[in-house]
Order: C-alpha cells, then structure tokens, then sequence
C-alpha cells in the first residue's frame, strides 16, 4: 500500500498503525530525506533515515564510546553494534538505551512530515536484536503541539464531526493542562463545533489540542481518514499478494 503523505500525514499514518496493531515497515521519502519505520504488532521498534546526524555511530561518539569501529561509515548500524557488543566496549542495556534515543529523535524528525510518499509492506520484518521501543504515543502528541495550525485545521474540517472520549485513553501520557481540561469537556459523544465553544480556548488552538487527543487515540474521531483497510491488509497476507517477505536488518538504512 502507498500513497502521498499530503493526503496522509505520516503522524495519521503512524497512529492508525498502532491503532490495527500491524506489523511490517512503513517507508517515507520526503524531498531527499528516505527513513523506514519498523512495527511488530502495533508497537513501533525502530526507524532509520539516511541523515548522518542521527547515525548510530554518531549517538555512541556522544555517550564517549568512540572507538575505531563505531568511525567506519561504510559499517551499518547494525554492524557497529554488533561489533562493540563483541568487543566488550557496551553492554547490551547501555548500547538499548542509546538506539532507543536516536529511534526517538529519528522519529521526532518524521512526524512533522506532511509532504511526500509513502508505501507500507506488512510481510517486512526487523530480525536483527535492535528493537527500541518507545513512548511512540507521547512523541505523536508532542508532533501535534508542533504542527502548523493552519495544517491541523485542515485535517479537522468538519465542524459537525463527532468526538467521544476513549475510557482510559489518556494513561501514560504527559497531558497539558489545556489538553486536560478539553479531555474533561468531553464527556459524551460532542460535535467540534460544540467543543470549540464550550472550550473557553481559540478555534486554532482548540483545534490543534483536538488533534493531539485524536492522534494518541485519547480520542476517538467520527471521521479518521483511513490509509489502510484492515480486511484488504488481512487478505492480502493469507493470499501472498504483494512483495515478497523481507527480513530487514539495521543494516537497511535508506539510501
């Protein structure tokens, strides 16, 4: 499956991910910038882009491991810590800590993309022992209070749309006080509208509030603008259609 991310955020197409619980390698191009991101059962595990700055080599130079090794470009992420694993220069914990800062800020990156392509294959798989997971949740509400304005009240055009609060949505999450407040006025099925005015808050800054609850799933929108269909997604797993299986690597940084 692929399509444009202006049509689909890559932020929407990250929440509805977790929401289907799917599992295989969404890749993204925007401008010259590609970046894949892993899932596994609706969990993100890891995301690579071909930005030097967000190399692994360059996040163990910062914790003061550099080494001969982690300075070789031509080694992959995955090799270098294969290698400094085998040495003995990290620990297993330390060098997880490490690949789970620089998912998350490879991430922090990806989510404000609103321009470019994007394709989804749900046979692709990440074998390797790299798996960072992260407070992806967080990070998606944290995009949204980033966003351009005028871009989230393009995504929340309906002013009639319903909203209804999902019991325990908000748990584990860092909300602001205004996105607390908005959750609390939320106390049955209500139109955006009905929101905006009983908000106390300005149209904008309601909106983009809305859409940080909706993206974390903290709320449930009327009318999510779907990417996938999980019944086309199921069928085409039991019939083989599409690429074949992948077992990807942390050696597959987009080139």
């Amino acid at each position: 499956m692929e399509g444009q991310l202006s049509e689909h955020p890559l932020a929407e197409l990250i929440s509805e991910i977790l929401e289907k619980r799917f599992s295989g390698a969404l890749r993204v191009e925007h401008e010259r910038v590609k970046a894949v991101v892993y899932f596994e059962e609706g969990e993100l595990i890891y995301a690579t882009a071909n930005l030097n700055n967000y190399r692994l080599s360059e996040y163990i130079k910062k914790k003061g491991f550099a080494t001969s090794t982690a300075g070789k470009d031509s080694l992959s992420d995955f090799e270098i810590a294969e290698a400094l694993l085998a040495k003995g220069v990290i620990s297993r914990a330390t060098l997880d800590q490490i690949v789970a800062e620089q998912v998350g800020d490879v991430v922090r990156v990806l989510l404000l993309w609103t321009n470019g392509h994007w394709g989804f294959n749900n046979r692709a798989r990440l074998t390797t022992p790299i798996q960072a997971r992260i407070q992806i949740r967080q990070l998606l509400l944290d995009a949204a209070r980033r966003m351009d304005p005028q871009f989230v009240a393009s995504r929340i055009r309906t002013p009639d749309e319903v909203m209804s609060a999902v019991p325990d949505g908000a748990a584990l999450l860092n909300l602001s006080s205004t996105e607390g407040f908005l959750l609390s006025r939320v106390e049955g099925p209500i139109a955006v509208r009905e929101l905006v005015a009983i908000s106390g808050l300005k149209e904008a800054e309601t909106l983009q509030t809305i859409y940080g609850l909706v993206l974390t799933r903290v709320v449930a929108r009327e009318l999510w603008p779907h990417a996938f269909r999980t019944g086309e997604m199921q069928q085409a797993a039991k019939s083989g259609k599409g690429p074949a299986p992948k077992s990807a690597t942390a050696a597959n940084t987009p080139r």
